[in-house]
């Protein structure tokens, strides 16, 4: 948790904000990513992990279920995770930032890297379905 927080991660040890309230607040948002991120670390490859309603919305899921679309492209890229569980979302997150060749745990690092990239597309994928 301090390493996604601090250098590598969130990089919170920047922060230009002088007023410490600000500063809190700031921290406390920094947290509740860092814990979204652990989740999904803590999920990954893990059959009965939680609930994936934990953690992403239905129309968040819907994007997850058509990036999985585009990243299968043979047999052996298929998720093995069920659509129900983190562990599949956490599959789909590790593999936009590693791509094809996952054959390890990706690390807290990686999987902040790969839901960064979740939320761009997911942003973009919201404003295409307002025009459709």
């Amino acid at each position: 948790m301090f390493r996604l927080t601090k250098k590598q991660g969130f990089k919170i040890e920047q922060t230009q904000l002088e007023n410490g309230w600000a500063i809190r607040k700031l921290y406390l948002l920094v947290l509740a990513a860092a814990i979204k991120v652990m989740q999904l670390y803590l999920a990954y490859g893990v059959e009965k992990s939680q609930p994936i309603t934990n953690v992403f919305d239905k129309e968040e899921i819907k994007c997850l279920e058509k990036i999985e679309q585009k990243l299968i492209k043979t047999e052996a890229t298929t998720n093995p995770n069920s659509p129900q569980v983190l562990a599949w979302a956490s599959w789909i997150i590790g593999r936009l930032v590693v791509g094809g060749n996952q054959n390890k745990t990706p690390g807290p690092i990686i999987l902040l890297k790969g839901i960064e990239k979740f939320e761009n597309i997911y942003e973009g994928w919201k404003l295409a379905s307002n025009y459709t």
